[in-house]
């Protein structure tokens, strides 16, 4: 009898773990997807890139938000909350380097902060640099979402668009493949995007 109740107290204890698990987990996927709101989502795939230098400033960043918010989301290790990371959100990643574009300020700072000639002091210095950055980053970032929330709510009232050029190719676009390159007959071609965030997208050719 004293067996199966140790057996019974035990798979109890498992099934609260289990259940304390779950809840962690959704607080943490919960997070995630606000802080997405403020990601590059790659236009080619579907990465969405956090302005961090490494996993652990993201998990500094859930720890803070959860003791701000302590009724919002639950306490892990961050252990625990990179596993989540890795199998439920592979897609969630970092980068040194923005794909399309490079920041100064990040060259500069990351740099001192993972160099090996960097006293403590200068890395310390560093690191803080780099945690206002990302967090002013996250706010110009909001802010835009915010605009772009507004035009598709209220297209009446708001107009919210982007406007970007296409990278051409060294001679021309598109290439032609019955011409060669070094005949310089391909019309040089570009290529500019246009998207109001409200209903269309807008693509404009032209000539040089």
């Amino acid at each position: 009898m004293w067996g199966m109740v140790k057996v019974l107290y035990g798979s109890d204890m498992y099934r609260r773990r289990k259940s304390r698990e779950a809840t962690t987990t959704v607080s943490v996927l919960a997070w995630f997807k606000t802080l997405l709101l403020a990601a590059d989502k790659m236009p080619d795939t579907s990465d969405f890139i956090i302005p961090a230098g490494t996993k652990r400033d993201v998990y500094t960043w859930y720890d803070q938000d959860r003791i701000a918010h302590d009724t919002l989301y639950e306490k892990c290790s961050a252990s625990f909350f990179n596993n989540i990371w890795s199998r439920i959100l592979p897609n969630v990643k970092l980068r040194k380097y923005l794909r399309f574009t490079k920041c100064c300020y990040c060259v500069k700072w990351r740099g001192t902060r993972w160099s090996k000639q960097a006293t403590t002091a200068q890395k310390a210095e560093a690191k803080e640099k780099l945690r206002e950055h990302y967090s002013y980053i996250k706010c110009e970032r909001a802010y835009g979402r915010a605009k772009q929330n507004q035009a598709i709510q209220e297209p009446d009232k708001y107009l919210s668009i982007a406007i970007d050029g296409c990278e051409n190719l060294p001679h021309g676009l598109p290439h032609f493949p019955e011409v060669h390159a070094q005949h310089s007959i391909i019309p040089f071609i570009v290529v500019s995007l246009v998207i109001s965030h409200a209903n269309y997208v807008c693509i404009y050719i032209y000539l040089t």
